[in-house]
């Protein structure tokens, strides 16, 4: 494969594919329930829009994906806000998600106390983004 491109429908489409084929997802997001919103905030420079994702993953297995119009499109148990540049370096592997939220890189909506029991699965998932070879807009 030569690529998808980050903030489109075909990367999210990818991310779903590579997750629900995954052993050590289905294992690490065995307890998971709630679903939520990526929200990546445009950059000068960088993207000229936000970019939107909604993913609902389920005991180890995401039940559906995809990219949304408008943040107000669907209500989700946890909302993860950040600017472009930390979702790239993010999906791209040089930075990690929970450090990031620490860093106050990213804004997390929804029960915080929740979303740490799910470390091992945030992290599994963290790779699976990153072994998307991702075509970034501003590259």
């Amino acid at each position: 494969m030569a690529g998808v491109n980050f903030g489109t429908q075909d990367w999210v489409d990818e991310l779903v594919t590579k997750a629900n084929s995954s052993d050590a997802y289905k294992k690490a997001g065995k307890n998971w329930e709630g679903d939520l919103k990526i929200i990546i905030l445009a950059e000068e420079g960088l993207t000229d829009k936000d970019i939107i994702y909604y993913l609902d993953p389920h005991h180890g297995e995401i039940r559906s994906a995809s990219l949304l119009e408008t943040v107000d499109e669907k209500e989700t148990a946890f909302t993860l806000t950040g600017p472009y540049s930390v979702w790239k370096e993010i999906t791209s592997g040089k930075t990690d998600s929970m450090k990031a939220i620490m860093k106050g890189q990213l804004k997390v909506k929804g029960s915080m106390a929740k979303l740490m029991r799910q470390v091992k699965a945030s992290q599994v998932m963290m790779k699976i983004m990153t072994s998307i070879e991702t075509i970034y807009s501003d590259e």
